[in-house]
């Protein structure tokens, strides 16, 4: 892993070179049980899981300071190489349950992750309670840009930052969030793209929320997915 990292000019002490190598064990070994993961190559789960969140670390040390929120965190992707390697505090949120409880499982085995917390519930929901609670927002491959600017626009106050991890994104994904400025008060802030080591493109995408929402948001759990704003 240290080679692979020093390829990308990432650089994480030993130790926290080790917890990130634990959870990789523990990702694939509790996906036997559960599916966490489509990946059951240690070498391939490496690069698509680990490098990948990492390959934002720019994105993230640029964005404001303060508590993260990874939206859609699954096996604790990105959220927990991210949090490892700035020592923000994040909050790894799942609407699954099965999955938060086998990423609270890694965090109880390990205290000096006392800074990530896990819990089970729709974004929508946890805006409810943690309305603008968090600097930035991360998310990795969990829905298109209109959605995620819905979800994470109530999450964040003004001068929050949504990063988001993202394949290759076709012009309507991005001409689509772009209508959504006023609905959500998200702007675009920045727009890289890049090569995983095996291969596949990858973009990296910043919003941030700008002004006040102009609609009521979070709406009803679902209606994001169901009837986009744009």
């Amino acid at each position: 892993m240290i080679e692979l990292l020093k390829t990308y000019k990432i650089e994480l002490s030993p130790e926290n070179i080790s917890i990130l190598a634990a959870h990789l064990r523990f990702v694939l070994e509790k996906n036997r049980e559960i599916n966490l993961t489509s990946i059951t190559d240690h070498e391939n789960a490496l690069i698509l899981h680990v490098v990948d969140s990492l390959l934002v670390l720019p994105e993230l040390e640029a964005a404001p300071a303060g508590k993260m929120l990874d939206m859609g965190s699954g096996a604790g992707y990105p959220g927990i190489p991210l949090a490892v390697a700035t020592r923000r505090q994040t909050t790894l949120l799942d609407s699954r349950k099965k999955k938060v409880q086998v990423i609270q499982e890694f965090l109880s085995q390990h205290p000096e992750l006392s800074f990530c917390t896990a819990e089970a519930a729709r974004a929508e929901d946890y805006a409810l309670t943690y309305r603008e609670g968090f600097s930035v927002v991360v998310t990795r491959a969990l829905a298109v840009l209109p959605v995620l600017l819905e979800l994470a626009s109530p999450l964040l106050p003004i001068g929050g930052q949504l990063i988001a991890l993202k394949g290759r994104l076709s012009t309507d994904e991005r001409t689509r969030a772009e209508k959504l400025y006023d609905a959500t008060g998200m702007g675009s802030k920045s727009h890289r793209a890049y090569p995983l080591p095996s291969g596949e493109h990858r973009e990296a995408v910043v919003y941030e929320k700008m002004k006040p929402a102009q609609i009521g948001l979070p709406r009803q759990v679902g209606r994001a997915q169901r009837s986009p704003l744009a």
